[in-house]
């Protein structure tokens, strides 16, 4: 009868042990993934923040060498590709005339 208690006993504290156990890995687990989630949310805030300011410079530079860009067009250059931005900034500088920007972008 004592050893029926004892092992009651045992068994109970197992079943709390392992309730325990699951709440302290649930929140580990929480905890991880607010701080994967942080890293991750910085990192992609940061590769957007590097896109928008070469869109931006672009932009800043073809307003300054030809002319004001319409709405409808700095909106085109924000839909292009990072590799695509990086491309034509470094073209720029052999561009003679807007047109032959606008066919740039069009045959890539």
């Amino acid at each position: 009868m004592l050893d029926r208690a004892m092992e009651r006993m045992r068994e109970q504290f197992k079943a709390e042990g392992r309730l325990e156990g699951k709440r302290e890995g649930r929140l580990e687990g929480k905890r991880e993934g607010r701080l994967e989630g942080k890293r991750e949310g910085r990192l992609e805030g940061l590769e957007e923040g590097v896109f928008k300011g070469k869109a931006e410079a672009l932009i800043m530079l073809l307003e300054n060498r030809f002319a004001p860009l319409t709405v409808e067009e700095k909106e085109r250059l924000f839909q292009l590709t990072h590799e695509k931005l990086v491309d034509l900034l470094i073209k720029l500088y052999t561009i003679d005339n807007i047109d032959v920007f606008w066919r740039e972008i069009e045959t890539h």
